[in-house]
């Protein structure tokens, strides 16, 4: 029993030492949102969650598009009630070479989406593939934010692989 303790304990101390590694879909599956402080987007690119960071039953879906483009679904399922979101899809280009991720299109707003009274909605989006993007992550936040800690936190996801990477 020790032994086993000893192990579970020195597996998580290693995932926790290691950051949080990027998100794994597969075309359909589910990805959780995470709440938390996000200052830019340019920072987005860093799959490492902060540890002020909470996982909500809120989600990304990465769905299937024979189109070649980067198509999702995302869902808020613990939102603030009657609240407009701007999503983004920001894909990101990973240098083969240096492990340097860079987000490529921050400052696309593509969809907006109200909850209900009971801080639910559920959006849509897709968008052309950036060349050699390789990962992509989905950021929501209130619009407008109501205080300047409210726009600097918001839900988003860890870097998620296109092509089931």
């Amino acid at each position: 029993m020790r032994k086993v303790l000893t192990i579970a304990i020195s597996a998580v101390a290693a995932a926790a030492l290691s950051g949080t590694p990027a998100a794994h879909a597969s075309s359909d599956s589910k990805v959780p949102l995470i709440y938390g402080p996000l200052v830019d987007c340019a920072a987005a690119a860093d799959p490492i969650i902060t540890g002020s960071s909470t996982e909500t039953e809120s989600y990304v879906k990465l769905k299937h598009d024979d189109d070649g483009g980067v198509r999702v679904e995302v869902g808020l399922r613990d939102a603030a009630p009657a609240t407009p979101f701007d999503v983004r899809v920001v894909q990101v280009v990973t240098d083969a070479t240096t492990g340097t991720a860079t987000a490529m299109d921050c400052n696309t707003v593509n969809g907006t989406v109200t909850t209900d009274d009971r801080g639910r909605a559920k959006i849509r989006l897709t968008e052309d593939r950036v060349k050699d993007a390789d990962s992509f992550q989905v950021l929501v936040y209130p619009n407008p934010a109501d205080s300047k800690e409210e726009a600097l936190s918001g839900y988003h996801t860890s870097l998620i692989p296109l092509d089931g990477e």
